[in-house]
């Protein structure tokens, strides 16, 4: 299917491609200085709409070349609802035509995941919808169930609204499960349940299709329920009921320059985020936390192994308080842990991965994993150094396969076993669909 024509035109004197050049130059007399049409044709995109392809190609007019034809294909080739993308280019016609065939994913597709260790379960199902509207807005609604306590989640995001670089979306959820809070007057935890509504917003502005800001401010129902009691004869009382109304505000910036080879990923990227919460009606004393994570990728094509590395770093306001917000979690960070292990108040994770592709075929590929999953805490009041104490240190290592169905970026069964190096009877298995990250 041959999408929407579109017509630019570009000042040949600024094409810095000698190949190129030569080709205009069949068009008849010298191009210097006079200005050339060129058209572009999109083919294959029965749902993406034209308009957004080109958006996203983000091709300069006043200063087209080869290479940024080149760069403008790798961008198609990084959006998760395509597949493919190749062109070619007609010089023998004028004006200039360059066709793009691009060849569109499975772009709805279901979420499934589910994990955990003894008394400690979770699943999930839903739905994401990775294209709405062919403009690449993702619409996602999922069911978890973690602990037997029932959640909900749906957001719709835009990357772009209306064709300018200024996007937004909404989101809802409610998140509820049996979390341990830990006091430092008692030797172990005291499970409470913890239940957590939200809604919210958030505008962005695109710098380029990888180069994003972003504000977004939440209304936040938060309470946590005992569900232990106190012992009369102990001389600490922990908490029965707390329940908060909150705010959250939050700013965050997304640099990414990961390219995508099919399957396998190359490059690097990072993001960062500040969050501001206190409690409605309050401006004083905000809880503040601030986390950065980056990414990086290499591919080594003759053994077909592909080196995937994580990095996060985290840091909140150090009150002395068991609802610390960075969690020790088989789903985010630690695969074997177990989920919401243990909290802190700064965080740093290193997770590292070798991909080696074992199958390949037209539909299918399959991947052998080896993984390791290094991450320390700091305690609630504790102080920086804590992240570089070995008592604090967990390291999980181990191995997992990669079902991946090369029709769409989105469709990666993930199976890993994890087991922690200083005591390896504590263990788990995390099962889920897309890479750990």
């Amino acid at each position: 299917m041959v999408g929407h024509q579109l017509s630019i035109s570009v000042f040949a004197s600024t094409l810095r491609k000698t190949n190129l050049l030569v080709l205009f130059a069949f068009l008849g007399g010298s191009v210097f200085g006079q200005e050339v049409a060129l058209r572009i044709e999109f083919e294959g995109n029965q749902r993406t709409k034209s308009s957004f392809l080109l958006q996203v190609m983000d091709v300069d007019t006043m200063n087209f070349d080869e290479y940024e034809l080149e760069m403008g294909l790798q961008r198609l080739k990084n959006l998760p609802i395509l597949v493919g993308a190749s062109m070619e280019v007609d010089a023998d016609r004028q004006p200039v035509v360059v066709r793009v065939k691009v060849v569109e994913g499975a772009v709805i597709w279901p979420l499934v995941s589910f994990g955990g260790v003894e008394g400690n379960q979770w699943f999930l199902v839903g739905l994401s919808d990775f294209n709405t509207g062919g403009r690449a807005i993702q619409t996602t609604a999922f069911y978890r169930n973690i602990d037997g306590e029932h959640n909900g989640f749906f957001s719709i995001s835009a990357p772009y609204i209306r064709g300018s670089a200024f996007g937004g979306g909404i989101e809802v959820q409610r998140y509820a499960a049996i979390e341990p809070l830990f006091f430092g007057a008692l030797s172990e935890g005291v499970d409470y349940l913890y239940e957590n509504i939200t809604l919210g917003g958030h505008v962005s502005y695109a710098f380029d299709y990888q180069h994003r800001l972003r504000i977004g401010v939440s209304y936040l129902e938060e309470d946590y329920t005992s569900l232990q009691e106190t012992d009369p004869l102990s001389s600490f009382s922990f908490p029965q009921l707390a329940s908060k109304q909150k705010y959250l505000i939050k700013a965050s910036h997304d640099y990414n320059r990961v390219n995508f080879h099919g399957f396998e990923r190359e490059g690097w990227s990072y993001f960062q985020q500040l969050q501001v919460i206190n409690d409605l009606g309050n401006y004083k004393n905000p809880f503040m936390m601030y986390w950065m994570e980056a990414r990086f990728f290499k591919r080594f094509v003759p053994v077909k192994i592909n080196l995937a590395m994580r990095g996060r770093i985290g840091v909140s306001s150090n009150e002395v308080n068991p609802f610390a917000p960075f969690v020790l979690d088989s789903q985010q960070n630690i695969r074997g842990a177990g989920n919401r292990v243990e909290r802190g108040t700064a965080v740093a994770v290193l997770n590292t991965e070798l991909r080696f592709t074992a199958l390949d075929t037209k539909y299918f590929a399959g991947q052998v994993v080896g993984f390791s999953d290094l991450g320390n805490w700091r305690k609630p009041g504790g102080v920086i150094n804590d992240l570089l104490y070995a008592q604090n240190l967990q390291h999980f290592a181990g191995m997992g396969l990669r079902l991946i169905y090369k029709r769409s970026q989105l469709a990666t069964l993930r199976v890993d076993y994890g087991v922690n190096t200083q005591n390896r009877e504590q263990r788990g298995l995390v099962i889920g669909v897309g890479q750990y990250f």
